[in-house]
């Protein structure tokens, strides 16, 4: 699905996404755990590494991941838009200590959510 944004006054912008994870069968409390910290943690610093660029980048994560919830292997995400921009979904799963290829299936984006 494609989405097409207008830079017209009076247009809507989006200002979060929900996506769904569906990841690996095997022992999920780490993950559990994670979720957990990530409440109480102040920072959640990712290191990018731009195309163009050799320097890295940081962000802070912590303002993006707007709700996080685990039911049995389905991770539902609520992550925010900023005008910084946004995470990926690997960078998701990288914060929680999992391995890029920990997916069991697609990303789906299952709501945007509007201003």
């Amino acid at each position: 699905t494609k989405v097409w944004l207008s830079d017209s006054e009076g247009s809507q912008k989006p200002v979060a996404i929900q996506w769904q994870i569906l990841l690996r069968d095997s022992d999920l409390n780490p993950v559990k755990e994670q979720i957990q910290r990530i409440g109480s943690m102040e920072n959640i610093i990712v290191h990018r590494k731009p195309k163009k660029r050799k320097k890295k980048n940081s962000i802070d994560a912590k303002p993006l991941i707007a709700d996080i919830c685990l039911k049995e292997d389905i991770l539902t995400v609520k992550v925010a838009y900023l005008p910084t921009g946004t995470i990926k979904p690997v960078e998701l799963l990288n914060i929680l200590g999992l391995p890029d290829d920990f997916l069991a299936g697609r990303v789906i984006r299952n709501n945007i959510y509007w201003e």
